[in-house]
């Protein structure tokens, strides 16, 4: 829950219901102009929160006379780390979210985007699981920018293929699925991920390309031959 504005009472959550029970959960950079930034719980709530991340904590939440909430366990006040707030919330490899949250809460085997849910033992804060992902932000338009981004350990090379299609059902291998359809239509090796766990690419989208036209692309993370690389999911790219 990221950068709502309200113009009356909390910008994060505004809660009225008899119980409620929130957990690994993010609520950063909210803002309302007559309550706390993050949360109001109105009468007769009963709200439960732990293993979350509040900015702010227990200040930036408002209880209504009548209301109650429950302040639990592993509770942290601290920036989450997105790679690029207002833009991409994926988690950074120093997020204190990383690895900080209740399993027994968990309900789903995924997150958000498909990677699995729990990834490195125990779940993360938010939306995001900390997993090996490709995937990319701008708009894709023939001349245009975008950025390439993996998601992965530090120091780690990167090759990102391009399809000449799409394997139904995939080609398993010892990196896991490829998706690709062989031969690649091309392959370049887009550098290591930092250490930050994100690795960022710039590239610009051919002019040959025409709208409406679609890529499929998968990356290897790690080198060739290596018994710790794995095969990213698939993207594929439309033509805007």
């Amino acid at each position: 829950i990221y950068g709502n504005v309200a113009t009356s009472y909390a910008g994060g959550m505004r809660i009225h219901v008899n119980s409620l029970t929130i957990t690994n959960t993010i609520s950063w950079n909210n803002f309302a102009q007559s309550s706390a930034n993050e949360m109001r719980v109105l009468n007769p709530s009963v709200v439960t929160v732990s293993y979350s991340d509040i900015k702010g904590g227990q200040a930036s939440c408002d209880v209504d006379p009548g209301a109650v909430l429950n302040w639990g366990p592993a509770m942290i006040d601290a920036d989450p780390c997105f790679r690029q707030q207002t833009q991409d919330f994926h988690l950074m490899l120093n997020s204190p979210c990383r690895n900080s949250g209740d399993n027994s809460a968990v309900t789903h085997a995924e997150d958000f985007e498909g990677d699995p849910r729990i990834a490195e033992g125990a779940v993360d804060m938010g939306a995001d699981e900390f997993h090996h992902h490709l995937y990319h932000v701008g708009s894709v338009v023939p001349g245009g920018s975008i950025d390439i981004r993996v998601v992965g350990g530090p120091m780690m090379p990167v090759l990102l293929g391009m399809g000449s299609g799409i394997q139904d059902p995939p080609q398993s291998t010892q990196y896991g699925d490829l998706y690709l359809q062989l031969p690649l239509a091309g392959h370049w090796p887009l550098g290591n991920i930092p250490g930050n766990g994100v690795l960022v690419f710039p590239a610009t989208v051919p002019a040959s390309w025409i709208p409406g036209e679609q890529y499929p692309f998968q990356a290897l993370v790690g080198p060739l031959g290596n018994p710790g690389s794995v095969l990213s999911n698939m993207i594929v790219l439309t033509v805007d």
